[in-house]
């Protein structure tokens, strides 16, 4: 057995050095306080196909000598403090699998170096500090599954070369600064699962290409700045569980579309500004097991489309200016744990109230059972 070692300089330590076998498949240097590590030796791991480095206070590094491991498969520099990485050394890699730069400090990245990596199938550049990036290197990648872009700066993104990753699962650009987005290319990712986009500054989306996405599972759009949403581009995405609008400006929205959804567990249209929410569409979304719409505009409703949602768990009109609520039908909601219609400024108390005939209810949901007393039987 040979060994392979590595000059290192530590954090509050004087150099030293890692010793690591020559025909290892995977190198792990994690929480080591690694401040440089020159990796010249690397190319002697002819067998290496996984290289972390991850969690160290790296703050510059040189990938030039991994261009001689030709079986690498996976490289793993997050939670460091790299400001840059250059990514050259990696087009001479034909069997890179997995790219993995997030939680750093870096300004820009070039994905140049990855054009015509059609092994590749998850991209990772979250938590950093990038104003914007170029994605057309990845432009037919239909290997790519995974493209985190999350908690960054980008003002803009351009999705063009993702027409090209029919295999795509995951989009994530929650947390960055954009105003506006083209969802087009999208719509021959019929493979696509989950779109991230909450914490940005869109005040308008056209959803048309997601109506090819007949696998989409989770769709956030959390606190942005949209005042309308046409959710019927979403009808044959009949695998959706996961809606989320909260915290957006939307003055109504239509849930026609809804009455697809099959698999509807979470629908989030809280904080925005609604001033009316007709609930029929969900009469027969048996999955349901959340509903919030707190904090609107909300003055009248009608429960009975909910009559009989077994799986119903969370029910929030909190901060409506609610005046009375009927509650008859939430009797047939087995699950509900918590039914909250209360406002958090001063006033007029809501009044709840409910059939006479279902004070007889001996095995009320649990929300009910709690407020049990405020209701007025009619």
């Amino acid at each position: 057995m040979d060994d392979v070692i590595f000059e290192c300089e530590f954090l509050g330590r004087e150099h030293g050095a890692i010793d690591v076998d020559s025909n290892t498949t995977e190198i792990n240097l994690i929480e080591m306080d690694i401040v440089s590590i020159d990796l010249g030796p690397i190319g002697q791991c002819k067998s290496l196909e996984r290289l972390t480095l991850s969690e160290n206070p790296l703050q510059d590094i040189d990938l030039t000598p991994i261009a001689e491991c030709k079986n690498l498969q996976e490289l793993c520099l997050r939670w460091n403090q790299l400001d840059h990485v250059k990514l050259e050394p990696l087009s001479q890699l034909d069997c890179l699998t997995e790219i993995d730069i997030s939680s750093n400090g870096l300004k820009r990245v070039d994905l140049e170096p990855l054009r015509g990596k059609h092994t590749l199938r998850d991209l990772y550049i979250s938590a950093n500090e990038i104003e914007e990036v170029d994605l057309s290197p990845l432009v037919d990648s239909r290997s790519l599954r995974y493209l985190g872009l999350t908690h960054n700066l980008l003002r803009e993104v351009d999705l063009t070369a993702l027409s090209q990753c029919p295999g795509l699962r995951y989009l994530g650009l929650t947390s960055n600064r954009i105003k506006s987005i083209d969802l087009g290319p999208l719509d021959n990712c019929s493979r696509l699962e989950r779109i991230e986009l909450e914490h940005n500054e869109i005040e308008e989306i056209d959803l048309d290409a997601l109506s090819t996405c007949r696998n989409l599972d989770y769709l956030n759009l959390r606190y942005n700045l949209l005042q309308s949403i046409d959710l019927e581009p979403l009808m044959r995405s009949t695998r959706l569980r996961y809606l989320l609008l909260s915290g957006n400006s939307l003055t109504e929205v239509d849930l026609s579309a809804v009455e697809n959804f099959k698999n509807l567990e979470q629908l989030l249209l809280d904080y925005n500004e609604l001033e009316e929410i007709d609930l029929s569409p969900l009469d027969q979304t048996h999955t349901l097991r959340e509903l919030r719409l707190g904090s609107n505009n909300i003055k009248d409703v009608d429960l009975s489309p909910l009559r009989g949602l077994r799986n119903l768990r969370i029910l929030d009109f909190s901060d409506n200016p609610l005046e009375v609520v009927d509650v008859t039908d939430l009797f047939y909601c087995d699950e509900l744990r918590t039914f909250v219609v209360e406002r958090s400024s001063p006033g007029r108390a809501i009044r709840i109230v409910a059939d006479k005939n279902e004070k007889r209810h001996e095995e009320a949901p649990r929300a009910l059972q709690e407020k049990r007393e405020r209701i007025e039987w009619i």
